[in-house]
């Protein structure tokens, strides 16, 4: 018998065991979960830019894009439609030009080896062009409108091959543009949206 002024012991029955488990487990998870939190976020910012890169970069990206505005809407016409090897190897020499000042220009660390990748493209792309301009020589002007001067079969399949690698460096090198800094520094029109 239990005195009347005693209240009876609590002793935890069977069936609260399971409950008093789920309990601790659900702290301890919760206190697992917080503890990462404080352990990751001194390292969250290691892979983002720091504010002195993202200034690096975006004065990158705007030099890049006004020079490329000033320069490249002259010559893409010419990449893609002249026959007169003089003028395409004068686009090219632009292009290089062009490709050395934004060399010059300061890059946010995380982006030099990209924007290396992508001017060497560029340089690849005019070498080929230049190639290209060197096989179809002067154009041929009749009736007031540049022709094609005639060509061997092995010439012109020579052109041919070196226009087919220009295009193909145009299109790498555009990707690049196009992540890097915008569509003012595409070799080749935007497609039209």
């Amino acid at each position: 018998m239990v005195p009347a002024g005693a209240a009876p012991s609590v002793k935890l029955g069977p069936a609260r065991r399971p409950l008093l488990f789920l309990a601790l487990l659900f702290v301890t998870a919760f206190a697992v979960v917080i503890s990462s939190f404080a352990v990751i976020a001194p390292y969250e910012n290691r892979g983002g830019l720091q504010p002195a890169d993202r200034a690096v970069e975006d004065s990158f990206v705007t030099k890049a894009g006004r020079d490329c505005a000033a320069v490249l809407p002259k010559y893409r016409p010419v990449f893609a439609d002249s026959v007169d090897g003089p003028s395409i190897a004068v686009a090219a020499r632009e292009v290089d030009i062009l490709g050395h000042q934004l060399e010059a220009v300061p890059t946010a660390t995380d982006m030099k080896g990209t924007v290396q990748e992508w001017l060497e493209a560029w340089k690849n792309f005019t070498h080929e062009e230049r190639l290209y301009a060197a096989i179809v020589g002067p154009a041929e002007n009749l009736q007031g409108r540049d022709t094609p001067r005639p060509l061997s079969e092995v010439s012109q399949q020579a052109a041919n091959v070196d226009r087919r690698a220009a295009d193909q460096l145009a299109l790498e090198a555009d990707t690049f543009s196009s992540n890097l800094v915008g569509t003012a520094c595409r070799l080749e029109e935007a497609p039209a949206a």
